[in-house]
C-alpha cells in the first residue's frame, strides 16, 4: 500500500512493487491477477483500516457535530505529521482514477457508505 500511496497508481510498476515486497512479480500476478488489482487491494485495506476507526469514533457518546469535528481534527493532525506529506490515500486514488476507472470509481464510492450510513446523508 504505501508504494501506491507514494507514489500514485500510474507512477508504481509492477517491477516497483516486486522490489518493494521481495515478491516476485510471477508471484505477485499468480496471487492477485496484476497490478490494478493489487492497487485495488491496497484502497481496500486503506479503507478497512478507516471505516474501523471511523466506527469507534462514531460509537462514542456525544452530539455527532463534535465527533465529527474529533474526526476530521485527528485526520489533519495524521496527514500533518507524515513526514512524506503522502497525503490520504483515499483522496489521490479519487484524484488519479477519477472519470476514468469504473472499478476504482465503485471502490470509492463503497468507501463513503459507512460514512453516508452513520451520518444518515447520502450526498
Amino acid at each position: 500500500m504505501g508504494l501506491f500511496w507514494e507514489r500514485g497508481y500510474e507512477a508504481t510498476a509492477m517491477r516497483d512493487l516486486s522490489a518493494h515486497t521481495g515478491v516476485a512479480i510471477s508471484s505477485l500476478y499468480a496471487t492477485f491477477g496484476g497490478k490494478h488489482d493489487i492497487y485495488l487491494a491496497a484502497l481496500a485495506e486503506y479503507r478497512r483500516a478507516e471505516v474501523v476507526e471511523m466506527e469507534q469514533r462514531m460509537a462514542a457518546p456525544g452530539p455527532l457535530r463534535g465527533t465529527l469535528a474529533d474526526i476530521f481534527a485527528r485526520l489533519i493532525e495524521r496527514l500533518m505529521a507524515d513526514p512524506a506529506r503522502r497525503g490520504s490515500f483515499t483522496l489521490n486514488a479519487a484524484i488519479e482514477l477519477g472519470g476514468h476507472d469504473q472499478a476504482g470509481e465503485a471502490a470509492l464510492r463503497g468507501h463513503r457508505a459507512p460514512y453516508t450510513h452513520r451520518t444518515g446523508r447520502t450526498g
